[in-house]
């Protein structure tokens, strides 16, 4: 069992499907030229620091529904991570609640260079759905969302949901997993993989020699 062990039990991601970050945008391709991971949690949210604002990052920061981008070079990214080649759908509307400032705008972008989608939101939510898009396992798809002229106002709600497209053809990922929900899954740095020992005590403790006596 040791020997066999050193990968995934079975059911078992290793590999955090969700992404938080950061990065600058191309304003004239409205795509992005980077992806920084957000250095510190505070339980409920990633941004730069202990507090907000953050010297370096300013106000970018990424929560279960939604977040704030920072000033223009810091639009506010979250990357989901494909486990296996299939065919996605995705769900979701972003929402700017604010009267003030001049909104906010969110780019679905792939790890191909496409951008998928492009929407502004100002004191109103905009559905950001796309049917169909064809990805390959460790390709990604970013959720981005940058500021207007400034960053004034521009909190805002976006939590995306992921679907594999109903196809008889698709390879389905470990666990049969068929849908990721951004707000669901939101969550801090993972904890480091099981050694091969930890998982073999875990299975002994599933076992009926453990569960019964006899």
């Amino acid at each position: 069992f040791i020997a066999a062990r050193e990968g995934a039990l079975p059911g078992e991601d290793p590999i955090p499907r969700w992404q938080y970050g950061y990065g600058p945008l191309d304003q004239e391709t409205g795509l992005l030229t980077s992806f920084t991971p957000l250095p510190h949690f505070t339980g409920t949210t990633w941004q730069g620091g202990p507090k907000l604002p953050d010297p370096t990052l300013n106000w970018v920061s990424l929560h279960a529904n939604g977040g704030h981008p920072g000033p223009h070079g810091f639009a506010a990214v979250r990357r989901w991570i494909a486990p296996t080649n299939m065919t996605v759908s995705i769900t979701g509307k972003l929402k700017h609640g604010s009267p003030n400032g001049d909104g906010v705008f969110g780019y679905i972008i792939s790890s191909s260079g496409a951008l998928l989608w492009k929407g502004h939101a100002h004191n109103t939510a905009i559905p950001g759905d796309i049917a169909e898009i064809p990805v390959k396992a460790g390709a990604h798809i970013d959720f981005v969302l940058d500021c207007g002229i400034d960053q004034n106002s521009d909190s805002f709600t976006w939590h995306p949901r992921i679907r594999v497209a109903e196809d008889n053809s698709t390879k389905m990922p470990a666990g049969g997993k068929r849908e990721w929900v951004a707000q669901a899954e939101f969550a801090g740095a993972p904890p480091p993989p099981a050694t091969p020992w930890e998982k073999y005590a875990q299975v002994l403790l599933m076992s009926n020699e453990f569960m019964f006596v006899d």
